[in-house]
């Protein structure tokens, strides 16, 4: 690909392209090490090195896995 020959548009857009593809796999990639548990349990998982990712707040966690 030679982008002297390209137009800023189409530069724009294969830019566009290229970060949406890294975040999409990066999302993906993140959520395979994603699971929801009850509050009640997170103490339990935090001492086994687990991390909050979110709270939903509908008494769901997602944790990330050490």
């Amino acid at each position: 690909m030679d982008i002297s020959e390209m137009s800023n548009e189409e530069i724009t857009q294969k830019i566009r392209e290229k970060l949406v593809g890294s975040i999409k796999e990066n999302l993906v990639k993140n959520a395979k090490d994603q699971f929801a548990i009850n509050k009640d349990k997170v103490e339990d998982f935090i001492s086994k090195g687990f991390e909050i990712v979110a709270d939903l707040g509908n008494g769901k966690i997602i944790m990330k896995m050490p």
